[in-house]
């Protein structure tokens, strides 16, 4: 009945308010106890008598005023411009926390779960639950620490010579959340996990007692999953999977038991030091045997926008765990995606990112006066179009009149790496197409002319692939806590 909107000064009009809608138009605010233009009514707002009252009048500094945000209600429309009271007045102090709180508020990012989905998490967890103990099977997380459920685990078992079989258990919620019930109507309505540092609180889709007491991956706590599980042989000599070993997934229930939890760090660690941690690095062996059948040469491409969101810089420093991890869930979702197609051929959510249209690379393509296309690390093997796939291989040298220009800080680390044999850096830094001048331009080029990518029904068969992640079906499955569409496709 009276829309609150967020709101900034007008700076044209005395007492009148710019809502950051821009489909609404200024409002015009209560103002008799203001002796100033720089002075603003706040009113509070009784839910229990349904009546709003003057509360105070403030001051804003005049020489910041454009760092104030206003929550402003409008009370009647009855002339030009609405009329309207402030309820709040917000100092946003230009840094990354009170912006953050500006936006929760402009979008209506609960802060807080419905009466009824806090009474329902409460009657659950009076019940009782049992999980069935037999034939548990002992797994091991890797966690970034965050706060949130941990809902992945894995497992690694030997069978005959060489061979081992590698489970990737994901938590299933499904038991408990049906649909259509409380929790899953909240569930839907917040879609996903908002997470962005430490620093500010998480707004979990599922309420977050719920997920860590009945649901979560802790240590020693016995939790049904959906398993994807897959066998693979290892040659001890070369210490690797045989290059044309195809691997194979399958869709499993499974009981488990989490026995060590590992911390991404404490993994990379394993991983650099070559420590005798013999699951880890069967793990590490099946990701990179994976990545590569998938990315082909692409596969050495370093991905620098997932660099800066993590704290302190944390993708970099743990890379080799994050692939680890990323790639062994995008075999798992792959996996359940061509399972789920078998049984329900027409209604499976298949999450599409068409290729870009043919027209828009062939422009592309024509712009690229250096050819650099074949030469950028994200784009090897790729078929962008009937002219042929990017390859190093199909660059002409004659094409390539001028050397390539590097940055001089990029070669500096670049020597420094190589000098003292840091081979694995040296190759990072190589694969990191932006922080090359000319591969930088040509990549972002690409990636303006790219589709958007979104779910689609698997009734058209067209649209099932994913052309970023070059797989020929996809869907989300990996994380049904903190993704509205994982917790549908474990139904």
């Amino acid at each position: 009945k009276h829309p609150v909107l967020i709101c900034a000064k007008d700076g044209l009009s005395e007492h009148s308010m710019k809502p950051l809608c821009r489909t609404v138009p200024k409002i015009n605010v209560y103002h008799k106890n203001c002796k100033s233009k720089y002075e603003i009514d706040l009113f509070s707002y009784d839910s229990g008598r349904n009546v709003v009252e003057h509360q105070k009048t403030i001051g804003i500094d005049r020489n910041n005023k454009n760092a104030y945000c206003f929550l402003v209600a409008i009370i009647h429309w009855e002339y030009m411009y609405p009329f309207g009271i402030v309820l709040k007045a917000i100092n946003t102090k230009n840094d990354v926390k009170s912006g953050l709180s500006i936006l929760r508020l402009q979008h209506r990012v609960p802060y807080t779960y419905s009466k009824e989905a806090t009474e329902a998490t409460k009657a659950i967890l009076q019940q009782k639950h049992v999980i069935d103990k037999q034939n548990v099977i002992k797994c091991f997380t890797i966690t970034d620490l965050k706060q949130g459920a941990i809902e992945a685990a894995y497992s690694v078992s030997t069978l005959d010579a060489g061979f081992y079989r590698v489970g990737i258990h994901i938590v299933d919620p499904t038991a408990v959340i049906k649909k259509g019930d409380t929790i899953d109507r909240e569930a839907e309505k917040r879609g996903s996990d908002f997470y962005v540092n430490k620093d500010i609180q998480p707004v979990y889709m599922i309420p977050e007692r719920l997920s860590k007491e009945l649901f979560s991956i802790e240590k020693g706590k016995e939790r049904q999953t959906l398993a994807v599980y897959l066998e693979v042989y290892i040659d001890q000599t070369a210490d690797e999977v045989p290059e044309n070993f195809e691997i194979k997934g399958k869709v499993e229930r499974s009981i488990i038991k989490s026995e060590t939890q590992y911390t991404l760090a404490e993994v990379q660690t394993i991983l650099k030091t070559k420590q005798k941690e013999g699951k880890i690095k069967i793990l590490d062996l099946v990701s990179k045997h994976l990545r590569k059948l998938r990315l082909k040469d692409a596969s050495y491409f370093t991905d620098i926008d997932r660099m800066f969101p993590n704290d302190n810089n944390s993708f970099i420093e743990c890379i080799d765990t994050h692939l680890l991890v990323g790639e062994l869930h995008i075999f798992a979702n792959v996996t359940v995606a061509k399972f789920l197609i078998e049984i329900y051929p027409k209604c499976v959510p298949c999450k599409h990112h068409p290729c870009p249209a043919e027209k828009a690379t062939q422009n592309w393509k024509k712009s690229q006066k250096g050819h650099f296309e074949n030469i950028l690390f994200q784009l090897q093997g790729c078929k962008l179009d009937a002219s042929g796939i990017c390859s190093i291989f199909n660059a002409k040298t004659s094409e390539y009149k001028q050397p390539i220009p590097i940055q001089q800080n990029v070669w500096q680390l670049m020597k420094e790496t190589a000098k003292s044999k840091q081979f694995d850096k040296l190759l990072l830094i190589l694969g990191a197409d932006e922080v090359h001048p000319m591969q930088a331009l040509c990549l972002e080029e690409w990636v303006d002319i790219q589709e958007t990518s979104e779910f689609k029904s698997s009734a058209f068969q067209k649209e099932r692939n994913h052309f970023d992640l070059r797989v020929p079906i996809f869907t989300n499955f990996t994380a049904p806590l903190s993704r509205f569409m994982d917790l549908v496709v474990h139904r």
